[in-house]
């Protein structure tokens, strides 16, 4: 999956678009406005690739590869949404190879879990997949599987945190050593954090992070 950017939230993966600035608080019409104006799926060679592809599908076959593949998110499972059996049966069917019908899932998938993750409305989708050069007829297939089918997964974005991990305490200490071994009074002083964090599923971690003094004006100056 090198065509789009993700960040990774404990077991689970969300994704960013690269150019606005949206915050996951605002509200659905405030996200579904701010949506239409902004580009919700970043044009990369290979996501225009599947796009291309999936302009190529016949129409009356989307809606059923669309709604396995959003059924797939509900369950939040790493199952891929079609058995190794019925991906066979697509590649003859479709008359593709198994490496454009890959592309073709993740790129559904890539769809549906910004606009889960967004919330938008199915109105706001059409609009976003419009920018993409997606046909009419294939756009008309998302917003009917959306809107028929996007509750559960919206719900279920909702009910995850959005930090998985939290900060339980903090604590700091001043280090000194020596830029050379042969000079004693020259030393270099270096900060030392450590953080006590705690998951989703009271699990304790700790993360410890060293700053130089100039790093530590540069993080203070920003």
């Amino acid at each position: 999956k090198q065509w789009y950017q993700r960040r990774v939230r404990g077991n689970e993966l969300h994704s960013f678009p690269n150019n606005n600035t949206l915050h996951p608080t605002q509200t659905r019409t405030t996200i579904s406005y701010h949506m239409s104006q902004a580009q919700l799926f970043t044009l990369t060679s290979n996501f225009k690739s599947a796009i291309a592809l999936i302009n190529g599908l016949e129409v009356p076959r989307l809606p059923v590869i669309l709604s396995r593949i959003i059924r797939r998110l509900e369950t939040n499972t790493e199952e891929p949404p079609f058995s190794e059996a019925e991906e066979a049966q697509l590649i003859k069917v479709l008359d593709i190879s198994a490496a454009e019908l890959n592309n073709i899932l993740e790129a559904c998938s890539f769809i549906f879990e910004q606009s889960s993750y967004y919330q938008i409305g199915a109105a706001t989708l059409g609009s976003q997949l419009e920018k993409t050069s997606l046909g009419s007829a294939h756009r008309e297939a998302f917003q009917k599987v959306w809107q028929e089918e996007s509750q559960a997964l919206i719900a279920r974005v909702k009910s995850k945190s959005l930090f998985p991990s939290t900060l339980e305490s903090t604590g700091w200490r001043l280090h000194l050593h020596l830029a050379q071994s042969n000079l004693s009074k020259v030393k270099q002083p270096s900060a030392i954090f450590e953080l006590d964090l705690q998951n989703e599923e009271q699990k304790k971690d700790k993360l410890i992070l060293e700053f130089s003094k100039d790093e530590l004006k540069k993080i203070y100056h920003q």
